[in-house]
């Protein structure tokens, strides 16, 4: 769980988004570079919130290491910070990969639920396509979120090409959106 959740109490400091977001970024991109996957970050709130940095990295970390793992290489990861409304700033990842089966989506983020047979995706190398995993990273960001007193949303669909859990992505050039959310006020 410490991976997730710091063992210690919040320390709030002012972080200045576009700054403190692509500094995280390159650790991430540098972690990813065996990656074909174009990142793209787009800034429509620039302004500065009253955050955690160490709390703020792990949500950041978390969402685009997820979205990385669920796209094929040559595809696209796009990140988008907003104000939604005064006061409140959320971050949308969107990942232009594989998507979730209908069936599976309300358990996303219940915790040791795996889309896939582990067999079929579990490279166990952080950022790789298919890398696997416990399906606890998801479970353990929203409990953080909503610990934090923040919202987590999740929507996917699935690739038309592979309507099936069982499936296996066909080519590389086609692969739909899912798109995961956290707001809050700040």
């Amino acid at each position: 769980m410490e991976q997730i959740f710091p063992p210690r109490k919040p320390l709030p400091k002012q972080l200045l988004v576009e700054n403190f977001t692509n500094k995280i970024v390159a650790e991430i991109l540098q972690r990813a570079k065996h990656r074909e996957i174009k990142l793209d970050i787009k800034f429509e709130y620039t302004g500065s919130i009253f955050f955690d940095p160490d709390i703020l990295e792990k949500i950041l970390t978390t969402l685009i290491k997820n979205a990385f793992e669920n796209t094929p290489d040559q595809g696209l990861v796009r990140v988008i910070f907003s104000e939604p409304s005064s006061g409140s700033f959320e971050v949308c990842v969107h990942d232009y990969g594989v998507g979730i089966p209908s069936e599976d989506l309300e358990f996303i983020s219940e915790g040791f639920h795996h889309t896939q047979d582990t067999n079929e995706y579990s490279t166990k190398k952080p950022f790789d396509f298919n890398a696997g995993g416990k399906g606890l990273e998801l479970f353990q960001l929203k409990s953080l979120l909503e610990l934090h007193g923040f919202e987590f949303d999740f929507q996917s669909k699935r690739c038309l090409y592979i309507p099936k859990s069982t499936d296996h992505c066909p080519r590389q050039d086609r692969y739909l959106s899912t798109h995961k959310k956290f707001s809050g006020v700040f």
